[in-house]
């Protein structure tokens, strides 16, 4: 009887392979439900109301584009690349993950810029987030220590490819980072030698500016004045990226400038200079958007 025990095993649906996983079960169960209408659909089930959804969405925007913030919502808000791309189309300066494997969905999903909030710790992690800079995208990433500093930092430099630091501070939680603001400063200074996010990123020293001009507008910027980095941002190494919307008038001098996102210290000194630019005359008012990084590294 011993002997035939484990032979009854093998013969078995678990054996076979014939079970289905509770995954595979939900998922069939959610794709038969589509479709249908509120009273037929099996509970529980999450139900999202389109409409509500949007003009959500659209408020968040506003508020953000209103008070000059770069919004860069979280994604486990809703987990849905659909919902995450819409947030970019809206405006959304980039979109926020925990983890490495939610970096690799949003970016499968065509997202250009990715914040990952929770510092990664281990080859494996630094490794695929490496691979996603890689691959062109825009990545910046969380730490508290100089551990996943280090280690994501030689993962990019073996595949030539950058990304961005935070410095994360712990507000309260407990969970996760700097609890001082000597301690954060003291952690970035030790991360701005660092390859691929240090002084060898492919960023630009002080202040640097780039335009995305539409179809309407082919003008040429035939005067600059460069912003001036605000000294009490200076001193602390903050830095950070401003977006301004420009119109210009047909003399060439600008209008209006309307910021788009970034740091509201950084949006009035980049908003001050842009005002003073000119531009070659045309036939009437144009547009371009205005991208203004303040950046130092050492």
């Amino acid at each position: 009887m011993e002997d035939e025990e484990p032979r009854a095993l093998q013969q078995s649906s678990i054996g076979s392979g014939d079970l289905r996983t509770g995954a595979e079960r939900t998922l069939e169960l959610l794709e038969a439900q589509v479709g249908r209408s509120l009273g037929e659909v099996e509970t529980p089930v999450a139900v999202v109301d389109i409409d509500r959804l949007e003009a959500n969405l659209q408020r968040l925007q506003a508020y953000a584009d209103a008070h000059a913030i770069a919004l860069w919502p979280h994604t486990k808000t809703h987990k849905s690349p659909e919902i995450g791309l819409r947030q970019l189309a809206l405006g959304a300066g980039g979109l926020t993950v925990a983890k490495t494997g939610e970096a690799e969905v949003f970016r499968e999903a065509r997202a250009p810029r990715i914040l990952v909030h929770y510092p990664p710790i281990g080859a494996d992690k630094w490794n695929r987030l490496a691979r996603l800079a890689a691959e062109g995208l825009e990545l910046t990433v969380a730490v508290d220590s100089v551990l996943p500093a280090e280690g994501l930092a030689a993962a990019l430099d073996r595949r030539g490819a950058t990304a961005e630091l935070l410095v994360e501070l712990d507000v309260g939680l407990h969970r996760t980072g700097q609890t001082t603001s000597v301690g954060a400063l003291d952690l970035a200074q030790r991360l701005s030698g660092l390859p691929a996010v240090g002084q060898n990123a492919d960023r630009v020293l002080g202040v640097s500016s780039t335009e995305t001009q539409g179809a309407e507008n082919t003008r040429r910027l035939i005067y600059k004045v460069a912003p001036v980095y605000p000294p009490e941002l200076k001193r602390f190494y903050i830095g950070g990226t401003v977006r301004l919307d420009v119109k210009i008038s047909p003399q060439g001098t600008v209008r209006t400038v309307l910021p788009l996102g970034g740091n509201p210290v950084l949006v009035e000194a980049a908003v001050t200079a842009v005002k003073k630019w000119k531009y070659t005359p045309a036939s009437s008012d144009t547009g371009t958007q205005v991208t203004i990084v303040f950046d130092l590294r050492h």
